[in-house]
């Protein structure tokens, strides 16, 4: 799946369940945006409960919580229009040129 059809499947999910408004403001998108933090604390927890038992990192779970975190961030990109495919590549080659 690319990215824009991402953006678009997780924006109709969330306005098909009232998860935007038409009117978002400034408070609403930092919840927002908090929930993709929270989805980030999630992951991290996946990884330090393996760190605390000396377990094997459950991949399963951490890839559902990562896939969270990328469903969160489409979601509020697909909200304000901003082109992802495009600023991930950019980004990508900004990073390689470090």
């Amino acid at each position: 799946m690319e990215i824009r059809q991402l953006q678009a499947q997780a924006l109709a999910t969330s306005e098909r369940k009232g998860w935007w408004w038409a009117h978002a403001d400034y408070d609403l998108l930092m919840r927002k945006l908090m929930l993709l933090a929270s989805e980030v604390g999630e992951a991290a927890r996946v990884v330090q409960a393996a760190a605390e038992r000396a377990q094997v990192l459950d991949r399963q779970a951490l890839a559902e919580e990562l896939a969270d975190c990328v469903i969160r961030a489409a979601d509020i990109a697909g909200h304000l229009g901003l082109d992802l495919d495009r600023a991930v590549e950019a980004k990508l080659r900004r990073n390689q040129e470090r």
